[in-house]
């Protein structure tokens, strides 16, 4: 009995400084409500007001330790009652989440799993899930906590596990399903973020199709009942951006346009209500925009891509305009056969979106962000606008300098660049910045190598850019290193 009284006495200081925390914030809250063995329901109710009151106030760490306060209540109780206790578990572990602690979040949910695992026994028959309630809350808690324990273990970079825990949570909804149509939406939702995970696998397009399929055919049926259909268009259109990826992937391209019309007309609809389905509005929009310029669709595709301009400045989300910014930039882009008859306006606006897109972009953009720029700069030269052609060069380097500090083997072809950009600021009559950027593209040429083709057009770019500055002497003993380099190569 001592140790009862003594775990009360914690409780009830732990409820008691909560209270005072509360009063602080400004909440009105009950004191000193007693915690005795006689009224433990009263107690836990009493903290899970607590935690909503946090809740409210947003106070994310009080929040955490009010929940881990009903969580530590029903924990002597959990053999009378295990779904109460899973469930204070699971909003425990959903507290520990948004506090930042995905580590906390997942022992909390894989000792959720381990109590709720006698429910996913397979002895448990579809007849007793269907007669016995208690036995399918169970069962769906289970596979709950199994959904939600592989998306933290995916945050946590165990992907395997991640994967594995969600396919355990499949199995256990479809099991809850066969009983009751009522879980079908969670089978779908389930298949949709396994579907998602898979995607992320380096060959996990094929895997990931199948239950991107069975998601879209469940929500299909559901969206024919007019009750249904508002509920489940985000996730319907999430289910089709997964089919559009997925089949992207594996180059089925008439298909996947023909999916991300789908998912770009459910969200569209969708995202009107909720900035979290306008994040994935901007994305289907994007990936769509790109698949219609690749299928020659370019009237279509500008639109969509306008349409995500805007759509991502109504989220207010700076990655979001990014994002659509891109998009948009790639078919202006696309358009390069025109830039002869573009305004100055529109060649501007094109260079002003690239400029932002280098000083903000991840660095899974880099890549891209740099080729882009470079055929820029080729397609302005081609049309004589030679000053505008040096400008899109000029923003390649920003992310190829990126690109060689995490990876030396991007030198050669930051070399390129400035060595097209040097040149280009010869063309446009600035040969005292030509020979600047010549004389860095040979310092870091001869770096890279000291014999080699790089090294050796580095070397007589900067012999070229002597000359034009008049420096003549200089020019012909940079000429004859440079015959000398290939003289050696050759």
């Amino acid at each position: 009995m001592h140790s009862t009284v003594t775990d009360l006495a914690d409780f009830a200081d732990r409820a008691a400084a909560l209270e005072q925390r509360a009063i602080a914030l400004g909440a009105p809250v009950q004191l000193s409500l007693p915690l005795l063995p006689a009224t433990p329901p009263a107690s836990v109710d009493h903290a899970i007001e607590l935690a909503l009151t946090f809740q409210r106030l947003s106070a994310r760490d009080e929040y955490v330790q009010a929940r881990e306060l009903v969580a530590d209540l029903l924990r002597p109780h959990r053999e009378l009652d295990p779904l109460e206790f899973a469930n204070a578990l699971g909003m425990l572990s959903a507290a520990l989440a948004e506090a930042d602690r995905p580590d906390d979040a997942v022992a909390r949910l894989q000792e959720c799993r381990t109590l709720l695992a006698p429910y996913a026994a397979p002895g448990i028959s579809i007849e007793r899930l269907t007669a016995d309630p208690d036995a399918l809350d169970g069962l769906a808690l289970y596979a709950r906590a199994l959904l939600d324990l592989g998306g933290w273990l995916g945050v946590l970079g165990r992907p395997e596990e991640a994967i594995s825990a969600r396919q355990q949570a499949l199995a256990a909804y479809e099991r809850c399903a066969a009983a009751s149509l009522g879980f079908d939406p969670n089978v779908a939702v389930t298949c949709s973020r396994l579907a998602d995970m898979l995607l992320d696998q380096p060959d996990g397009a094929e895997d990931a199709l199948s239950p991107a399929d069975r998601a879209v055919d469940i929500f299909t049926a559901r969206a024919d009942f007019a009750p249904h259909r508002d509920a489940v268009l985000p996730d319907f259109g999430y289910a089709h951006w997964l089919r559009t990826r997925a089949l992207t992937r594996l180059d089925r391209l008439d298909d996947a346009v023909a999916a991300g019309r789908q998912a770009v007309t459910l969200l569209r609809v969708a995202a009107v209500s909720s900035a979290p389905h306008a994040w994935t509005l901007v994305t289907v929009l994007e990936l769509t925009s790109d698949l219609l310029a690749d299928s020659q669709e370019h009237a279509e595709a500008h639109a969509l891509a306008v349409e995500a301009l805007e759509a991502a400045d109504r989220t207010t989300e700076p990655f979001l305009q990014l994002l659509a910014l891109w998009v948009h930039s790639r078919r202006l882009l696309d358009n390069s056969g025109a830039f002869g008859a573009w305004e100055d306006t529109r060649v501007g606006e094109l260079l002003s979106a690239y400029s932002t897109l280098v000083e903000n972009a991840p660095d899974q953009w880099l890549e891209e962000l740099a080729v882009q720029l470079m055929s820029l700069s080729e397609h302005l030269a081609d049309v004589t606008r030679a000053a505008d052609a040096a400008g899109a060069a000029a923003l390649a380097l920003t992310p190829y300098r990126r690109l060689v500090a995490a990876d030396p083997g991007w030198t050669s072809a930051y070399c390129h660049a400035l060595g097209v950009y040097a040149e280009l600021r010869l063309r446009i009559g600035e040969e005292d910045q030509a020979l600047a950027v010549a004389e860095h593209y040979l310092a870091v040429a001869s770096s890279y190598s000291e014999t080699s083709a790089v090294h050796a057009r580095a070397q007589e770019t900067f012999a070229t850019c002597l000359a034009r500055v008049g420096r003549l002497q200089e020019a012909e003993q940079g000429a004859r290193a440079c015959v000398d380099l290939w003289a050696a190569l050759a």
